[in-house]
């Protein structure tokens, strides 16, 4: 296994199980950053391998449209949080479709 693909099934994790939440209330600390720091490195990963596929544009403009409500939102906090979701979830599907080629390694997640 490859350090993207790694990077990635990680990714998985902490999108899926959150396990950053359950440290930050359990331990204390700033875990919740985790998927934030590691989201830019999965986007360089995703637009390095340059594949038609993991440019899904219904998607891209779902995010646009977030980032356009996220503006004009009268409470900038309450429409955060749903951009940085959809935002995540668009790096998410990104790169998977960049680093896993197979069927068979999709079995994995």
């Amino acid at each position: 296994m490859t350090g993207p693909v790694f990077l990635l099934l990680a990714y998985w994790v902490l999108m899926v199980i959150e396990p950053d939440w359950y440290l930050t209330r359990t331990i204390g600390g700033a875990f919740y950053r985790i998927p934030t720091l590691v989201m830019p490195v999965l986007a360089f990963v995703a637009i390095s391998r340059r594949t038609s596929r993991s440019v899904y544009w219904p998607l891209i403009i779902v995010v646009l449209l977030h980032l356009g409500a996220s503006i004009y939102a009268e409470n900038a906090g309450y429409a955060r949080e749903p951009f940085k979701f959809v935002l995540h979830m668009l790096v998410l599907f990104s790169t998977t479709v960049a680093l896993i080629k197979s069927p068979a390694r999709y079995q994995v997640l």
